[in-house]
């Protein structure tokens, strides 16, 4: 029979979780053990994100999908078998998630994001948006900030992936590490005061700040981008117009190029040369697995991150480049230095 510890994890708890208690402290486990996320999308990065928040030991997580499940579904997302196709994806997907942590409350909703309010946010302690269009992540992104509620979301794209966070006003205090032969009296240990770390809304992240003056504090240079920034910034854009991803059709891949060249128009004003190859668009179709689950696996450790307020949050986006296979962490929007 459970008995309860001194912290609230009973004891068949720390036993199922004894690694990762080592790891981040018990306080954290109890922490995770207490919240409740959202997840909409069960993309192959949505199941990748639901996986690793099951295994951390969540209270309750809910799978939201208003998709069927597709071929295309069962090549990306590891909880769905070919019986799946044809049935909603959150739906299909919570059995084989629920048998990762019986401990942890598995339930479905099975309408779009857009319909997301603010007494539906009000319910969780994250919302995390997987494969939205950038108004749909910028729409929710406002209701979560009304229902005072953190957020992420992220996007695979073939070889390349994102990701946007936003968790209001973060307070965190960081351990510090001292020396082997440091002695301290008890009750000598000053606890450090919460550090501050506030978050920009997502609805203009992607927007440039353009200053003629030498960017000092805050700036970054053009040239040393990802091409992975880009590839969004042209995706995003694709997804304004047409109010979907592309699939690959002609048509699609003509508005991809010449976005891509308005893009580069815009960045021609900046003081470094920018370039981003045109064969891009052969290479964002579909979800890749080894790109769902290096992205997917950021998302989630961001957000016990954010729950442990034991360490820095992240501020706030990371795109991910499958061909050069590196991260980049950018604070967004953007501050360039343009041509005077």
């Amino acid at each position: 029979m459970d008995r309860d510890t001194a912290d609230g994890i009973t004891a068949d708890e720390f036993r199922l979780y004894d690694r990762q208690i080592r790891l981040w402290g018990l306080d954290t486990q109890r922490k995770i053990r207490e919240s409740s996320v959202l997840v909409c999308g069960l993309s192959g990065l949505g199941a990748e994100v639901a996986k690793n928040l099951m295994l951390a030991g969540v209270k309750s997580l809910t799978l939201m999908d208003s998709e069927e499940v597709t071929e295309a579904d069962l090549r990306a997302n590891f909880f769905l078998v070919p019986e799946d196709i044809g049935k909603n994806r959150a739906t299909a997907s919570s059995a084989r998630c629920r048998e990762l942590n019986p401990g942890v409350s598995v339930s479905v909703v099975t309408s779009p994001a857009e319909g997301l309010n603010v007494d539906h946010c009000r319910q969780f302690s994250f919302v995390c948006l997987m494969e939205q269009t950038f108004e749909t992540i910028g729409k929710v992104n406002q209701v979560c900030r009304q229902a005072h509620v953190r957020f992420c979301s992220g996007n695979v794209a073939g070889y390349f992936g994102c990701g946007f966070f936003d968790f209001l006003e973060q307070t965190y205090r960081m351990a510090q590490t001292v020396s082997k032969d440091e002695v301290h009296e008890i009750g000598s240990v000053e606890i450090a005061e919460g550090t501050l770390e506030s978050y920009h809304p997502l609805e203009h992240v992607l927007d440039v700040q353009w200053k003629t003056k030498k960017v000092q504090k805050g700036g970054r240079r053009a040239k040393m981008l990802s091409d992975s920034y880009f590839v969004f910034q042209v995706l995003f854009r694709f997804t304004n117009i047409r109010g979907s991803f592309p699939f690959g059709s002609q048509q699609d891949m003509v508005i991809l190029r010449k976005l891509r060249d308005e893009v580069l128009a815009e960045f021609d004003k900046c003081t470094e040369k920018v370039e981003f190859s045109a064969s891009f668009a052969d290479y964002i179709f579909g979800q890749l697995s080894p790109v769902c689950a290096i992205l997917g696996g950021f998302l989630a450790s961001q957000i016990i991150n954010a729950i442990s307020e034991k360490v820095q949050p992240f501020n706030n986006a990371i795109f991910y480049d499958g061909f050069e296979n590196n991260c980049q962490l950018l604070k967004l929007p953007l501050i360039l230095q343009c041509k005077s």
